[in-house]
């Protein structure tokens, strides 16, 4: 059985329920739909339900949230030494580097992937997918890197896949079969899926179902710097990382609106 969530009620962490309430009557105005959401304050389950057809056993596909396991699971590395982010990609990958290895591709890290600051233009994704039931990290390492690493943020699912077929290659089992015994049974999350790629490499940037609670359970455990129910799981410092804003920014920094430019920590 997964590991429980404490609960209280809003008033008692100081939220009124009118106002859990009303945010509710606002989104069914506004026509979002939502599927299920988990309300926590100060640690404590304050709300939560499901509209149906979706239950809170319901496994959802959480999409980018992906990214933030895949980021998980190297730090897990890190913290056993087996990596280090200063590590160069093609020394990960020398099987899958293309003819001519630019100084570009040569100078691109394990943090250029993580904070997606890889040198690339664009996503290349769509280069992997086309790769069928060929390699995939071969189509990542091929495509031009216009910029130096380190220097051009660019929203790239293509780095976060990068990040699980690494880990595969470290571990010999995929990204999921890490993280469950390390990370996920810890936390009480059951059942997690991950979609792969032909090859048989969890897809890293997207394709992780996981149920409502899962995702709470995941939020606090980043909220109190990788510790849960008294045990670290996550070193502080890798959390820290994580989510601090890395530079530079994508493009319009001063345009509070524009998503592409809050910055980017490592997978969050």
């Amino acid at each position: 059985m997964p590991a429980s969530l404490e609960s209280s009620s809003p008033e008692s962490l100081g939220l009124p329920s009118g106002a859990m309430l009303a945010w509710l009557d606002a989104l069914a105005a506004d026509g979002l739909e939502l599927h299920g959401f988990t309300l926590r304050r100060s640690g404590r389950v304050i709300a939560g339900g499901h509209w149906f057809p979706y239950g809170p056993e319901r496994m959802q596909h959480v999409y980018s949230m992906s990214k933030a396991f895949a980021a998980a699971g190297v730090g897990l590395l890190v913290q056993e030494g087996r990596l280090h982010v200063t590590d160069r990609v093609v020394d990960l990958f020398p099987d899958a580097l293309p003819e001519v290895v630019s100084g570009h591709l040569r100078a691109m890290r394990i943090e250029d992937l993580l904070t997606m600051r890889t040198g690339h233009a664009a996503d290349v994704t769509d280069a992997l997918v086309a790769a069928g039931d060929g390699d995939w990290a071969a189509a990542f390492l091929a495509q031009p890197v216009e910029f130096r690493p380190g220097t051009h943020f660019v929203y790239n699912s293509g780095a976060s896949f990068l990040l699980s077929a690494l880990v595969q290659r470290v571990t010999g089992g995929t990204l999921l079969d890490y993280l469950t015994p390390r990370l996920l049974e810890p936390l009480g999350v059951r059942g997690a899926r991950w979609v792969s790629n032909p090859g048989g490499v969890n897809l890293g940037g997207w394709g992780m179902h996981l149920r409502t609670g899962d995702v709470a359970r995941f939020g606090q455990l980043l909220l109190d710097r990788g510790t849960w129910q008294g045990q670290t799981l996550l070193a502080p410092a890798w959390v820290d990382a994580m989510s601090r804003a890395h530079i530079p920014p994508g493009t319009n920094p001063d345009d509070e609106m524009n998503d592409w430019a809050q910055r980017y920590g490592y997978g969050l």
